[in-house]
């Protein structure tokens, strides 16, 4: 019996110091939160309470309490665990199980951060050309508010990583001829990638392009002072004479008629 009593003072000792999981969501869905414990110890009622040291869930043999919205958790009476819905920002902090009984102890404990998905990476370069089939491609990774530089060589891809790493981790690497663009945080990631050999090969076509000669025909000078051109016809052909437009005619004329006995007219 005594060492029965003492077995059972020890599980609940480690029992109580139960260890904080961390766990990461993204806004807007569901995590589910279970007891850390195979075996749970007799009690007479389990209670959930969040950061603010609220009661979530109260759980009897008889009877189970939703003390917060029904629609944002939900409480399973054979496992014990508890599932958060529709998760918000305002839903990140402490969540704990704790079981009251002969023994009132924590059989779960959780940090939740509600995190939302990152942005799509943008992935920029630009390109030298080195030699008629080698380039050098100068990238950067950008990623919310922090960039990462690094120059590659065409036929000397580095596989080094660059990372910068907090709560959202940016990563810039080459694999063979592909340049990999990463952004993730712990509840989603995002990539973008160039690959080195198709930036190199419209540079080359385009420097080939620029060696070629055209011909062109050009006006002289001369002419393009003179709009309208001076063409001299030569006419054979019966003579016309020219009609000249003249003003107004005030000319006076005499009508002379003639009589009948053959006498001038009397004017």
């Amino acid at each position: 019996m005594a060492f029965g009593h003492l077995l059972m003072i020890f599980i609940a000792v480690l029992i109580s110091n139960t260890a904080e999981n961390a766990v990461s969501v993204q806004t807007g869905s569901s995590v589910q939160l279970d007891i850390q414990t195979d075996k749970l110890l007799p009690f007479d009622t389990l209670v959930w309470m969040n950061h603010e040291s609220e009661n979530i869930v109260t759980f009897s043999k008889k009877t189970v309490e939703t003390e917060i919205n029904n629609d944002s958790v939900v409480f399973n009476q054979s496992t014990f665990s508890l599932t958060l819905k529709s998760t918000k920002k305002t839903d990140s902090g402490l969540y704990t199980a704790k079981i009251f009984g002969s023994n009132n102890i924590n059989v779960a404990k959780y940090r939740v951060s509600v995190i939302d998905p990152v942005d799509s990476p943008v992935l920029n370069w630009n390109v030298t050309m080195i030699a008629v089939n080698s380039c050098i491609v100068n990238v950067s990774c950008s990623g919310h508010d922090r960039t990462i530089r690094e120059t590659y060589q065409s036929n000397n891809c580095s596989q080094k990583e660059n990372i910068s790493s907090e709560i959202q981790t940016l990563t810039l690497y080459c694999k063979e001829d592909i340049v990999i663009c990463n952004y993730s945080n712990p509840v989603s990631w995002k990539n973008d990638t160039i690959q080195i050999k198709h930036l190199c090969t419209p540079y080359q076509s385009a420097q080939q392009n620029d060696h070629t000669i055209y011909a062109q025909v050009q006006i002289p000078a001369e002419m393009q002072k003179n709009n309208h051109p001076s063409t001299t016809y030569s006419t054979i052909g019966q003579h016309q004479t020219t009609s000249l437009d003249t003003e107004t005619d005030h000319t006076v004329y005499s009508i002379v008629c003639k009589s009948s006995n053959g006498r001038p007219p009397v004017n």
